[in-house]
């Protein structure tokens, strides 16, 4: 089942796993290629967890998404209602879960 993480901003993480790959908008201007391939493979199932911010999202149509997570909580009505519909495409059940701490409930 894949799932797509959302961030509001840039991701840097090390030791990725190779179940999950990180693309985001700072890449896209540096190598489309890149970004390209990895949708691609995301697409094919290479790897199950795809870790994005929001630009790098914008009419990404990928069967199979299941589960969005908002790795933080965006600040605008628009980009929840965005995120959420990268999953139950085409009439597809699926769920949108938000990361939150204490302080932003």
């Amino acid at each position: 089942m894949k799932k797509l993480v959302l961030k509001n901003f840039e991701i840097k993480m090390t030791g990725i796993p190779n179940l999950l790959k990180i693309i985001y908008a700072g890449v896209l201007t540096k190598n489309v290629t890149f970004c390209s391939k990895t949708v691609g493979e995301f697409r094919r199932g290479e790897f199950q967890v795809l870790v994005s911010s929001d630009a790098m999202t914008r009419g990404m149509d990928v069967e199979g998404v299941r589960n969005v997570i908002n790795y933080d909580m965006p600040k605008y009505t628009k980009t929840y209602v965005h995120r959420a519909g990268r999953t139950a495409r085409a009439g597809q059940t699926g769920r949108c879960f938000t990361l939150m701490s204490k302080d932003e409930v």
